[in-house]
């Protein structure tokens, strides 16, 4: 009887696994907002990062939420005294995103990335931090991934940047070894002579 229940139990557990998707999305970002935000992501990353990998980014999570966007609409004019600037407030859809991509340098090096983007679903536009931060939902999924933003090293860039900095060492070393001593061997015997 036990066994049994040991058995369904197990069953279950495993059924349960099975079923359940691999990645669970934060607040649950659907795939037409997940796809939009990529395609806007792959040109946004092309114009403004220089040493972007074309197609390397990956969202590691995103969230979508009807939320408040700060726009400021007319700059202050810094030779008045007066403050010009108007500041417009507008509800939006917006989609936040962690996410990672790949630099390349010398087409040798590459570097992974991970930062977070800030897209507004109805203009079609990406948006600062400064224009969001005042919604919970930006500051909670802030808060949850902030320690995680990095820009590092790949190991495969690593292993041949060690390569060549021992490269650089051992060469030079190589060629004192072996050039200086068939030197001192014509200088010993010219010592003897």
């Amino acid at each position: 009887m036990k066994k049994r229940f040991l058995i369904t139990v197990c069953f279950a557990l495993a059924c349960f696994g099975w079923i359940m998707p691999f990645h669970i999305q934060a607040n649950g970002m659907d795939e037409n907002n997940k796809n939009e935000l990529l395609k806007a992501l792959e040109e946004q990353l092309r114009d403004t990062v220089h040493y972007y990998h074309q197609d390397s980014v990956k969202i590691m999570d995103g969230s979508n939420f009807q939320g408040t966007v700060l726009k400021v609409t007319k700059k202050d004019d810094p030779k008045t005294e007066e403050n010009e600037e108007v500041i417009e407030e507008y509800q939006a859809n917006l989609a936040i995103a962690f996410v990672e991509f790949k630099l390349i340098r010398d087409r040798l090096f590459f570097f992974e990335k991970t930062e977070f983007y800030y897209y507004d679903l109805d203009n079609k536009e990406f948006l600062a931090s400064s224009q969001v931060f005042g919604n919970d939902e930006v500051q909670t999924f802030f808060d949850h991934y902030k320690n995680d933003v990095h820009k590092k090293l790949t190991l495969s860039s690593e292993i041949l940047l060690l390569f060549l900095i021992s490269f650089i060492i051992t060469v030079p070393l190589f060629i004192m070894i072996f050039h200086n001593k068939g030197r001192s061997t014509i200088i010993h015997y010219n010592l003897l002579e």
